[in-house]
């Protein structure tokens, strides 16, 4: 018959190595299950092997420029569209011996967005896919999950966007055949993965990446529940067992987890710290992650009388500006009174003499400027352009003349 020790029996010390050496057996578990599942326990090697490498000087830079520092590291430099493109070139591999791709640089900002791009041999289209950022110094991706890794693959390459300053530094990627070392690098990567701080991190905590079919939440719910199980069990075939340890497993567990919660929150502490930190508003305002969109208003404004005036915002159909940028734009040009369109003939009926259109992307012509939408005419004034956007003072509208 199975008693429930109430009174104490192993001390506090014992407890907690008790409970440890349930946690440890279930983690080793929990992780050969995974390894198992993917193949890799069967038929991956222990350590990596010998991979593709490619260091930063023999990549090819498309967009941006990449720079050799004193130091030796490379410095890339984002074009004007904040974006650094790089390359392999032509090469000629085989995606099923290099299942798990790595990149290796420093000052990587939470904030830019890293894709990894390749091309199979024979097609001309690139598969695309979103790298998480797990740490400032790159990652770890088991590319064998992917579906259009496959084939012989014949480029390879990385894009860096919203890369608002130049101490990005890069120094290699590579190309690994699986093994246990690579999978278990992209699986803690993976299970660390930083999510910035946004509207929503106040309210959500999103541990782990978006994809994982066992997110660090869920992978520590289930090493709790293993390392519980496997003690009652133990215990129950022992004719004992000792509530405080199944009490420490639940707490170690719940520490550990509490700790990754706060690895996360200490890193969204720092980013914002680094950003803002001693400096005035208006440094502050420059320092947001649409930094871009708040120099175009400022930019705008000076072009503008100083009381209210009615701004159309028009975004190009091809569509430049997501609707969370539209709407921060909106907010930026206040106390001005802006309206945000999809399209010119969206607010065709709505605008008068004196009105301001700015155009988002790809603006009109200002050598045609005249907007045509069946017989109403628009003559506009262009009053300022850059690479974002143009801005145009409405003179006249009307009806065009029959022909």
């Amino acid at each position: 018959m199975v008693s429930l020790k109430k009174r104490p029996v192993l001390k506090l010390s014992g407890i907690v190595f008790a409970a440890a050496g349930w946690l440890l057996f279930s983690g080793l578990l929990l992780v050969a299950t995974v390894l198992a599942l993917d193949g890799t326990l069967t038929s991956g090697s222990l350590v990596a092997g010998d991979g593709f490498v490619l260091v930063a000087e023999e990549l090819r830079t498309i967009e941006g420029r990449m720079s050799t520092e004193p130091d030796g590291s490379t410095r890339l430099t984002p074009s004007k569209r904040q974006r650094i493109l790089v390359t392999s070139g032509p090469i000629e591999i085989d995606a099923g011996n290099h299942g798990f791709f790595q990149w290796q640089a420093s000052e990587i900002d939470p904030e830019i967005s890293v894709l990894l791009f390749w091309r199979r041999l024979g097609n001309r289209k690139h598969t695309v896919v979103a790298l998480d950022w797990s740490g400032p110094r790159g990652g770890v991706l088991d590319l064998r999950k992917e579906r259009g890794w496959k084939g012989r693959i014949s480029e390879i390459g990385l894009a860096f966007e919203n890369v608002s300053d130049s101490n990005t530094r890069f120094q290699s990627m590579a190309l690994f055949p699986p093994s246990i070392e690579m999978s278990l690098r992209a699986l803690a990567d993976a299970w660390l993965v930083f999510t910035p701080l946004t509207q929503k991190t106040a309210n959500f905590l999103n541990l782990g990446a978006a994809e994982m079919a066992l997110p660090a939440t869920l992978a520590a719910a289930v090493w709790l529940g293993v390392a519980a199980l496997g003690y009652l069990i133990f215990g129950f075939l022992r004719g004992a067992v000792d509530l405080r340890v199944l009490a420490a497993i639940a707490v170690i567990a719940w520490l550990v987890l509490d700790a990754r919660w706060g690895i996360e929150a200490w890193r969204q502490l720092t980013l914002t710290a680094d950003r803002y930190a001693g400096k005035s508003w208006q440094e502050k305002n420059h320092s947001q992650r649409d930094a871009d969109l708040v120099f175009l208003a400022d930019r705008v404004k000076a072009e503008l009388p100083q009381h209210p005036q009615r701004i159309l915002i028009l975004t190009s159909k091809s569509g430049n500006r997501s609707e969370w940028e539209r709407e921060r734009l909106q907010y930026h040009l206040l106390p001005h009174n802006p309206f945000a369109y999809r399209s010119a003939a969206s607010f065709f009926d709505r605008m008068k003499p004196g009105d301001f259109i700015l155009s988002l992307g790809e603006g009109e012509n200002e050598k045609n400027p005249f907007l045509r939408k069946e017989e109403v005419r628009v003559r506009l004034e262009l009053v300022y352009r850059d690479d974002l956007a143009r801005l145009y003072r409405l003179l006249e509208t009307g009806t065009a003349p029959r022909s």
